[in-house]
């Protein structure tokens, strides 16, 4: 579970089972005598309470006794040691749901770790599937008839409804209602609904669902939100049932519980049943008459129709802003707010617009005006497209022809860009600077990711941890410098773009794929701000092209150059990923490169059905491994995290060789024949003049000096002190017609020295 960004520095102890308040410095335990200290907080003081009582009198409200509170010889709701309320996963059939051999459960936090965590409950090991309790179990594998079928948010409510003999099933979230791969409503839904014959569907969502959000309007949000999400959330669920059954065999209607006029003010459905245990059949009768007749104790709505949404709309105050407004003056006051996208002020009681949401997508940054839009872009193989949200610039003249010129003073203004990538604590706008860098969200939980692991495997093999430590390095330490991945293959059906696929899975705008003019063009704003640029038909045949991916892979900063702007630097996190089908010649480099990891790639032994779509759902549970793994390979502490011993391969030798220069190939085939001819001879000095006048080699002498040096990675003769010096040599001269006796040559200068082992592989 995630700690709030103010403790995440506490992430660690939390790792460790330690139960904590931080702004109190105090630890809290159950048993004094085994309490240990952590090293680094000896100065915290150490609390003995009852970690379980909030979860035990939980149990006595809602009725889990140990003869209810068990499915097939398991406990539904398990109380952990730290006094979270464990509530196991299961189906219809009563079949528990395991990830990694572990049982999926929601987790109910215990009120002093919902204090500094990211949310009241924890999914890390939870799917999103109904919550069935044995009520619902029983009447659905007999098949009764259950008349009115409630559905909320939260299992403790369902479980408590069910307990009242109202049946109820709960959904882990209020947008949870949907299965991940389809799209459509959970099938066990339709399931209970079919075979027990459900006429009447009541959505009942809590009675604040409503209310804005308070800590929105302290931050300038749109407070539309929140009752938008409760209104949205309804019609959807209502829409897919009428999928798969028709309007004319149900009805279905939102209901909420009247809070306010309630004594206690009960929210959700157990609040209810609890503050007044006394009357539950009165409830139970009341809820049933829902369709029929005003309750005590519901609101509701038939939404089967249009007519009923449109109701809808207006109860939840989203169909005007007047009437919002007026709904929610109590909260807002006198104060700005949001809504719809639109800032309005308060003038004489009233809401007016002060900031269209159209003015929202424009920006002045520097002197230049930008306007962020939805833009569709290729996704995956199979011609579909995704939206992605993307700065380009923008007309001031347009601005104004658009939306008049007095919308040119509302627009946001920063002094200029910046490029800061996290994936922990993102900030989209430091020191009033636009950060060019985009947020990504996963909704990270611990799970298995067989296809992504397959498809890594096959790519890397012996290197697989090595890949799993890049992914790793790039999403924890995006500025770090990494090499230069390159996946080559003449084969099809190679696995080699569906990396590139998994990669965009994961950093989303922040990997954008270029061609490899891109690469040579003055203009690069689209491409120098992201943290990956991939190329799926790499072949840069100029060395300039490849000169430039050298300095850009490990440079601090980058020249950002938009077209007829200045360009300007901005902090550089490129890692560059190559896919080419020329695994010999797709780049020229030589034998001195330390940035390039090269790949030889096989072809797949076997296709697997919406491949692509299996990994898009395994990313939250790989993003989380990622996240949490621990790295294998040691920082070298160089200009790239990795050795280039560990990630140089025969297929960067093999492109190595196939840069060379023709008269490098000629020194090569020689020097080769030389040793062969003279297998004695362990090394050999020669010079430019010996090479040209001895051995045949054509060229100049500064062009031989500088490829030798470049390709061969030789160096010239040094004396005892190791410095390069003039020396006395000898070698023989190869006579193909006279191999026996050959001429020995004598010559004094600077010579290279070529060894044997060089060029005669054992």
């Amino acid at each position: 579970m995630k700690l709030k960004d103010c403790y995440e520095k506490y992430q660690d102890l939390y790792r460790k089972k330690y139960v904590f308040d931080p702004d109190e410095k105090t630890f809290f335990t159950s048993n004094l005598s085994t309490f240990v200290l952590p090293t680094d907080f000896t100065h915290w003081e150490v609390k003995e309470i009852k970690l379980k009582q909030y979860a035990e009198k939980r149990f006595k409200e809602l009725n889990i006794t140990p003869g209810l509170n068990i499915i097939s010889d398991k406990p539904i709701f398990n109380i952990t040691d730290r006094g979270d309320i464990e509530i196991a996963q299961f189906s219809l059939k009563k079949e528990f749901y395991f990830q990694k051999e572990k049982l999926c459960h929601q987790k109910r936090l215990n009120p002093i770790d919902e204090k500094i965590c990211e949310g009241k409950y924890d999914f890390t090991f939870a799917k999103n599937v109904p919550f069935f309790s044995p009520l619902l179990l029983d009447l659905y594998s007999e098949k009764k008839q259950i008349e009115t079928l409630c559905i909320t948010e939260g299992q403790f409510k369902a479980w408590k409804a069910c307990d009242k003999n109202i049946p109820t099933v709960g959904l882990t979230s209020i947008s949870h209602y949907k299965e991940n791969s389809s799209g459509k409503i959970h099938y066990e839904i339709i399931e209970l609904i079919r075979s027990c014959n459900v006429k009447k569907i009541v959505i009942l969502w809590d009675g604040d669902c409503k209310n804005i959000s308070s800590k929105s309007l302290e931050q300038g949000k749109d407070l539309s939100l929140r009752p938008r999400l409760f209104y949205k959330s309804a019609l959807t669920i209502r829409d897919l049932i009428f999928e798969y059954i028709s309007s004319k065999k149900i009805s279905v209607y939102f209901a909420t519980i009247k809070t306010d006029e309630l004594e206690g003010k009960p929210k959700g459905f157990d609040d209810l049943l609890i503050t007044h245990s006394g009357k539950a059949k009165e409830i139970k009768r009341s809820f049933e008459q829902i369709g029929e007749m005003p309750s005590q104790y519901f609101d509701w709505i038939n939404i089967s129709t249009d007519i009923g949404a449109k109701k809808l709309r207006q109860y939840f105050n989203l169909h005007n802003v007047n009437e919002f407004y007026h709904f929610h003056s109590a909260g807002i006051k006198e104060k700005n707010f949001v809504y719809f996208g639109s800032t309005y002020k308060i003038a004489k009681g009233m809401p007016v617009i002060e900031v269209p949401l159209a003015v929202k997508s424009y920006k002045r940054i520097g002197v230049n005006y930008y306007k962020i839009i939805n833009c569709p872009v290729p996704f995956g193989k199979k011609g579909d497209t995704r939206l992605e949200e993307v700065l380009e610039p923008w007309s001031k003249e347009e601005i104004k022809l658009d939306h008049g010129k007095e919308i040119i003073h509302q627009i946001e203004k920063y002094e200029g860009f910046t490029n800061v990538a996290s994936h922990t604590d993102y900030q989209p706008i430091i020191n009033n600077h636009w950060n060019l860098y985009y947020n990504v969200k996963h909704d990270l939980k611990e799970g298995d990711y067989p296809h992504i692991k397959m498809l890594l495997e096959h790519l890397f093999e012996e290197q697989y941890e090595m890949i799993l430590d890049y992914i790793s390095i790039l999403y924890r330490f995006p500025i770090q410098k990494l090499p230069v991945i390159c996946l080559v293959s003449k084969q099809q059906n190679t696995g080699k773009s569906t990396f590139i696929f998994l990669m965009k899975l994961i950093f989303k705008q922040n990997m954008t794929i270029i061609s490899n003019n891109d690469l040579t063009n003055d203009f690069n704003s689209h491409w120098t701000s992201k943290l990956i640029v991939a190329s799926e038909e790499t072949l840069l045949e100029k060395k300039d092209g490849y000169e430039k991916i050298k300095s850009l892979s490990t440079a601090k900063d980058a020249l950002r150059h938009e077209k007829s702007k200045t360009p300007k630097s901005i902090p550089n996190m490129l890692h560059f990923i190559f896919c080419s089908n020329h695994e010999d010649d797709f780049i020229k480099i030589d034998d001195y490169d330390s940035r390039l990891w090269i790949r030889k790639i096989k072809t797949l032994s076997n296709r697997i059905n919406k491949f692509d779509e299996k990994l898009e759902n395994e990313i939250p549970f790989f993003v989380h491994f990622i996240a949490n793994r621990e790295i294998q390979y040691p920082d070298t502490g160089n200009r790239l995290y990795f050795h280039e011993k560990d990630f140089k391969t025969s297929a960067f030798f093999n492109v190595v060789r196939h840069s060379e220069p023709n008269v490098i190939k000629e020194i090569r085939l020689k020097l080769e024949d030389y040793f062969t001819i003279f297998p004695l001879n362990e090394k050999l000095h020669l010079t430019t003049q010996n090479l040209r006048q001895y051995f045949g080699i054509k060229g100049e002498d500064n062009y031989i000096n500088k490829v030798i040096k470049s390709y061969l990675n030789v160096n010239r003769y040094e004396n005892d002190k190791g410095e390069p010096a003039v020396t006395t040599y000898s070698f023989n001269q190869i006579d193909y017609n006279n191999l026996e006796f050959p001429l020995l040559i004598k010559d004094k200068g600077r010579p290279f020295v070529f060894y044997k082992n060089d060029f005669i592989k054992k």
